[in-house]
């Protein structure tokens, strides 16, 4: 029972991982392209998962921490 509610809490990843799982999940979608009619529906179900992704992986600066020069 714990176990589930661990999962059911959302990860807490930072700028640099969520653009990790937003490119990851962007390069399954090109290797299984919409014209092929198997992958169709996993294609709009992809890009509907990458519509929720693009905010997180891009509404930040590339930089979570600030860089001493």
């Amino acid at each position: 029972m714990l176990l589930i509610q661990i999962l059911r809490k959302m990860p807490e990843f930072n700028h640099h991982q969520w653009k990790l799982i937003f490119t990851a999940v962007r390069k399954y979608q090109i290797n299984h392209p919409a014209s092929i009619g198997c992958y169709a529906k996993m294609n709009k179900e992809l890009s509907e998962i990458l519509d929720v992704l693009y905010p997180y992986a891009y509404s930040e600066t590339y930089l979570d921490e600030t860089i001493n020069t």
